[in-house]
């Protein structure tokens, strides 16, 4: 009896060992089987990442088929990619990287990866930042008129205010980008340098000073001349974040 007693204490002994086994068995599959799955999820987010990356950049710096405002909805669509939640490793399986050396290269690769897509996507946030800036600033200069050999008395005291308007409004604007910010310096120096002027034709066109009212008018239109600086800074600016821009892709495509 005592014998039979021990045979199925035994036997439930190794019953109960088997089935522990076959759990832990099933539990380190399953662990190893998430732990895969987890790093080449990270893989395939980072690589997707930059697929679209390099898709939206090229449109904005090579395609000749779309139009302006669509050029600019993809430069905003490229500055609003996200990369902080690229290479993020549950704990769980993240330690593995410091026993498994593939894994370490893996998310040194990641993690590489992820930097060089912030830095397209930083060129692409700079860009359309100026971008926004510039338009503030050059619907502004839009309300100025041309100065013309032969203006009304009645004109003159109009087309000052006009000028110390574009001045105030270019001054208040809300600019982001640095690049925003010494367009905004050149113009308001400009501007400035418009409304002393204007002040003075004025000032000539009272007194019915007609060589004064002359000589104030030339050095007025030299004055407006000097909008064609606006232009060709903003250019400048645009022509360099283009190729920084360009640069990053080159980085990115390796």
């Amino acid at each position: 009896m005592r014998i039979h007693e021990s045979f199925q204490a035994h036997r439930k002994k190794i019953l109960i060992f088997s089935v522990a086994g076959l759990i832990l068995i099933g539990l380190i599959a399953g662990y190893a089987w998430m732990s895969s799955k987890a790093w080449q999820s990270s893989e395939r987010a980072s690589l997707a990442r930059k697929t679209t990356a390099m898709t939206l950049t090229k449109d904005v710096l090579y395609s000749a088929s779309i139009s302006n405002a669509e050029r600019a909805t993809k430069l905003n669509r490229l500055s609003e990619v996200k990369t902080d939640d690229l290479c993020k490793i549950s704990g769980l399986y993240n330690w593995q990287r410091s026993l498994i050396g593939s894994l370490e290269s893996a998310m040194k690769q990641c993690e590489s990866l992820r930097d060089t897509i912030a830095t397209v996507v930083s060129k692409a946030s700079s860009m359309q930042q100026y971008s926004t800036d510039e338009k503030k600033i050059i619907l502004q200069l839009q309300n100025l008129k041309p100065v013309k050999d032969a203006i009304a008395p009645a004109d003159l005291q109009k087309a000052a205010a006009t000028l110390q308007q574009v001045k105030d409004q270019v001054t208040k604007a809300s600019l982001i980008s640095e690049e925003g910010k010494e367009l905004r310096t050149l113009s308001v120096d400009i501007l400035t340098a418009g409304a002393t002027s204007w002040s003075a034709v004025v000032a000539a066109n009272e007194k019915q000073d007609r060589a004064a009212y002359e000589a104030e008018s030339t050095k007025l239109a030299g004055v407006y001349g000097r909008f064609s600086e606006i232009s060709k800074l903003s250019a400048d600016t645009y022509q360099k974040q283009l190729d920084a821009l360009q640069t990053a892709l080159v980085t990115l495509a390796k």
